[in-house]
């Protein structure tokens, strides 16, 4: 049976010019997505073979390139393995409501067999593909993928390569710098825009003015002066009727005059921020929404002014050094650039950076945009803004083209680079936006719940200059359905303001005793009630609940990461390069008892016997691989400890000069020394 759409899915699927679909959970948004992608297909099938029963190889490779040049784009492999599912089954279930005449037209078998020609993937896996297609003259055929943990070793190997080249002075200023100079390879590398900057760079000399104007000038680069000029003349315009000159008025003055003076200096900045201090927007201005906005970037720019002067340098030597810095990066960047392709593989990272740079060239361009008609971007709150440039580059920044499909209330991709600010960006540039509000998912009152949170969320959290606009969710069930609704959603509430300012750690600790009064305060109002769900954003803070639970003597499953150091597996190999080199074999020998029952009871006969096996073991092979037979011996599953196993081959390859060298090393990552052990380690005593 054929799923129908509702009102609001309806329109988004017929969308034709360009859409911004703001869609949120349970709302129907990958049925929108595969309806509106099959639009497309059955408009190109009615219009350029009208559904004619023979179809020629002509139009069998028109239908391939047609199908080809439409690109879903996802945010990861997975939902685009989902989603080529979905399509696939939309395809066979249409199919099968047809008519047995009408299946027996040959372009329904051609579609079947053409439908994988649809590109189906995530931003990396496009960029991966143009870039096999050659759109960067450097980069061609297979490209091998590495890990960022990888492609920072790289950087290391390269970087220790070009220090040879350096000074004895330049060496003892990069010593003095410590590991920031590594540190802001590693950032620049990482981020496409940083990186690209500094290819466009044309010498070392061109960090080598460090004066006030030099500062000032990148204050207020490209259209920012212009932008503050046109925002402060409109506000001196509305202010000037005011008989009373208010310390606002004063402010606006001063720096209109500041921005119409030919020459800068950061004193006068510095006045200016003192004069700012306390000003605020008169209140008759605040409905005014191009008042609001020329304060807002006013308070944006004194923001920057205030972090410039904080770290502009005030002496010579201080300008020197940063100089010095500076021209140091430069060449090291080069360099790096240079020869990063000479071996290894690329990362993510990479994938956008020289697919960005393969676009910049117009002929590599043009022979891009010619194949690809179409995009639809699934997850679009998640996408950065260099993934956007991608993307409009290869549309030629025709947005018509262009059906993006997101929520910002599901955005948590920002540590990868996705922007909320891009997402409203484009937002704003779309020739139509549509809302997909009905959640078919969620009871009606987990939608309420959500609701209320996301409404004081965005409307207070992010403070009222950064306010998102928040369109709420609906249930289409019955009142009936809702007031038969169990396992209400409680909202418990905590007043920590007495408190004042709180760590993160204190604030973990409040929110659990809160959380456990509040759960106590339910269990009393109904006995009956049998089991509690918590659900944390991060699992470090489940260690305050976990803590108060004990306390109460309520019975708990809890799941809990621990870090690195607290890993059993890797306490487990420090115990036994501890066995390997003390003389006290019998008292480590009953800890590893300890040990290994964290993850199988196990006899000391066969813990006994295992090691005196270990310990011939190490006389033929490596220690990982005695270790790796050790656990093996005693029937443990390696497979489902690979994280931690991993880090065990790393540590063991990294280790060249025997056990000692290997205690130290894991001494180090572990922070575990000799003479003190974690009390875990101290189970057996």
């Amino acid at each position: 049976m054929i799923r129908l759409a509702n009102k609001e899915q309806e329109m988004a699927i017929k969308a034709n010019e360009g859409l911004f679909l703001e869609a949120g959970a349970g709302s129907g948004k990958t049925f929108v997505i595969v309806e509106h992608l099959f639009s497309k297909i059955f408009l190109f099938l009615e219009e350029e073979m009208g559904f004619s029963k023979k179809v020629s190889k002509a139009q069998e490779a028109q239908l391939g390139q047609f199908l080809s040049s439409l690109v879903l784009m996802t945010f990861t492999n997975k939902a685009t393995d989902e989603i080529t599912l979905r399509i696939r089954g939309r395809l066979r279930e249409y199919l099968e409501n047809l008519s047995e005449e009408e299946r027996e037209r040959e372009i329904w078998r051609v579609l079947k067999e053409k439908i994988s020609y649809l590109k189906v993937t995530t931003i990396h896996g496009l960029c991966h593909y143009l870039l096999t297609l050659g759109i960067h003259p450097l980069l061609s055929g297979d490209l091998k993928m590495m890990s960022s943990r990888q492609g920072r070793e790289k950087i290391e190997l390269l970087l220790t390569s070009w220090v040879v080249s350096l000074t004895k002075e330049e060496l003892r200023f990069l010593f003095l710098a410590g590991s920031d100079f590594k540190n802001s390879l590693y950032a620049i590398f990482e981020d496409v825009h940083c990186r690209s900057s500094f290819s466009l760079v044309k010498g070392e000399n061109s960090f080598a003015d460090y004066s006030e104007k030099s500062f000032l000038n990148h204050l207020l680069k490209e259209g920012l002066y212009e932008n503050l000029v046109i925002g402060v003349t409109e506000l001196q315009a509305f202010l000037e009727k005011e008989k009373k000159k208010s310390k606002t008025v004063l402010f606006i003055d001063s720096f209109f005059f500041f921005l119409k003076e030919e020459s800068f200096s950061i004193e006068k900045l510095k006045e200016l921020l003192i004069l700012k201090k306390g000003c605020r927007l008169p209140a008759i201005l605040k409905d005014d929404a191009l008042s609001s906005k020329s304060w807002e970037e006013i308070n944006s720019f004194f923001s920057l002014v205030k972090k410039v002067i904080e770290h502009c340098p005030t002496t010579k030597e201080e300008e020197e050094a940063l100089a010095q810095w500076h021209r140091l990066l430069y060449q090291a960047v080069l360099y790096i650039e240079d020869h990063y392709l000479d071996f290894g593989g690329v990362t993510f990272s990479d994938l956008e950076f020289y697919t960005l740079q393969g676009l910049q060239d117009e002929d590599r361009r043009s022979k891009i945009e010619s194949l690809f008609s179409y995009f639809i971007v699934d997850e679009f709150q998640d996408t950065s803004a260099v993934q956007l440039e991608i993307i409009e580059k290869i549309l030629q920044k025709n947005l018509s083209c262009l059906y993006c499909v997101g929520d910002a209330k599901q955005a948590i991709y920002s540590f990868r680079g996705g922007d909320l600010k891009v997402f409203f960006h484009l937002k704003e540039k779309m020739k139509e936006t549509l809302f997909l509000q009905s959640n078919y998912r969620s009871t009606p009152q987990m939608i309420n719940f959500f609701n209320d949170f996301f409404q004081f969320l965005f409307s207070t959290f992010l403070g009222p200059k950064n306010r998102i606009p928040f369109y709420p969710q609906r249930s289409p069930q019955s009142e009936r359905e809702e007031q038969e609704n169990e396992n209400p959603l409680v909202l418990l509430k905590g007043d920590l303001s007495f408190l004042g300012v709180l760590k993160s750690e204190q604030v973990d600790f409040w929110e659990a005793r809160i959380l456990i009064q509040g759960i106590l305060k339910e269990i009393k109002k109904d006995e009956s009630l049998k089991s509690v769900a918590v659900l944390y954003r991060s699992l470090r803070s489940l260690k305050f609940l976990m803590s108060e639970l004990i306390v109460y003597k309520m019975s708990q499953q809890s799941q809990l990461k621990l870090s690195f150091s607290e890993a059993p597996l890797l306490g487990l190999f420090s115990l036994m390069i501890l066995w390997s080199k003390s003389s006290d074999k019998e008292s480590i020998s009953f800890m590893v008892l300890s040990y290994l029952d964290y993850f199988s009871p196990t006899s000391k006969e066969e813990v006994d016997k295992s090691l005196l096996q270990f310990k011939e073991d190490v006389k033929i092979f490596d220690f990982y691989s005695s270790f790796a037979l050790f656990f093996h011996r005693l029937n443990f599953a390696i497979e489902q400890l690979s994280l931690n196993w991993q880090k065990i081959i790393d540590l063991s390859q990294e280790s060249f000069l025997g056990v000692e060298d290997l205690w130290r090393r894991v001494s180090m990552a572990n922070r575990i020394m000799t003479n003190s052990l974690p009390s875990y380690l101290l189970l057996g005593k």
